[in-house]
């Protein structure tokens, strides 16, 4: 029962759909409208079941996409004449009313709308619009997933639509996507189809190998900045030293590294003996260098030199 509307009872087993009575001055539907598939709303309109439409509810709905047809109940599409389909939107009379064959095609028609051509010898598709062309007789020349056009046959000549990454008169040559050197610090580039990929050397990571994997090493190569009185690749050697001042600091300073703490100085010591370090940070030490002296143990600061 649509919103707004009442049922009421005048005898048993009949029931009828009615409203309260408007005002005088509104318009009164009750003999207008069609009480089977709606009612009288308060405001003296006719208010419409689902399916009805109109200004008195009696007109059904069509199915929804219904072009050429009609209802007798709701969401129904019966069509009219010299129409079929399930929409009514196919013509019966499409060979005589539109000729839809081409190049001399013979149209014939299937019942429900539908139809077929018989196309002239050299021609071809549903409405004979494809003419053998140089595409059907050099039978699918384009490679690699290349497309041939010839204007439906009508070209003097092919073309191909290659994919990205050929080129080519069929699509033929893959393009060298390393020929511009994209891989950095001597990667080896992996040529693939419209892409490449870089075989980093030891030491580098990323896309196009730039992401050096250890600041420190300076490419597979690392420097030391030695401490006042060291020298060396590694500061292994002990400069000699005619000061006894120079030479206590140098004590000093075998004495941190053997408690793992660096000295003032932003030395970076490899693997395996050392992690690397920034200044003032504390040593991971894994193994001491060969030859170093064992020293006493004193609990020096962090980052610090502790007096002997």
């Amino acid at each position: 029962m649509p919103s707004g509307c009442r049922a009421m009872t005048a005898a048993p087993s009949v029931t009828w759909l009615t409203a309260p009575a408007p005002p005088a001055r509104r318009n009164d539907c009750s003999s207008l409208c069609d009480l089977a598939h709606g009612c009288c709303a308060p405001d003296g309109s006719c208010r419409c079941d689902p399916g009805w439409e109109g200004l008195h509810c009696e007109r059904c709905v069509r199915m929804p996409g219904c072009q050429h047809g009609a209802c007798h109940q709701p969401w129904q599409c019966i069509c009219h004449p010299g129409w079929a389909g399930k929409f009514c939107d196919k013509d019966e009379h499409i060979c005589t009313t539109q000729s839809p064959c081409r190049n001399g095609g013979q149209c014939v028609y299937d019942g429900g709308g539908e139809y077929h051509c018989v196309c002239p010898p050299g021609f071809h598709g549903r409405d004979c619009e494809r003419k053998a062309g140089p595409c059907e007789q050099a039978g699918s020349p384009c490679r690699n997933g290349g497309q041939c056009q010839d204007d439906q046959g009508f070209a003097l000549n092919f073309t191909c639509r290659c994919l990205a990454g050929f080129v080519g008169a069929r699509c033929e040559v893959n393009v060298d996507d390393c020929l511009m050197r994209p891989c950095a610090n001597g990667a080896t580039c992996l040529d693939g189809i419209n892409r490449f990929s870089c075989l980093c050397p030891e030491g580098f990571t990323g896309r196009f190998c730039t992401i050096n994997l250890d600041d420190c090493d300076r490419v597979h190569d690392f420097d030391c900045l030695c401490p006042s009185g060291y020298g060396g690749k590694t500061c292994e050697l002990v400069l000699p030293i005619l000061s006894a001042l120079v030479l206590s600091t140098v004590l000093l300073t075998l004495r941190a590294w053997r408690r793992g703490f660096c000295p003032p100085g932003p030395c970076c010591y490899p693997a395996p003996h050392y992690a690397p370090a920034r200044q003032d940070q504390e040593c991971q030490v894994s193994m001491l260098p060969a030859g170093f002296p064992l020293l006493p143990d004193l609990p020096p600061e962090p980052g610090k030199t502790t007096a002997l």
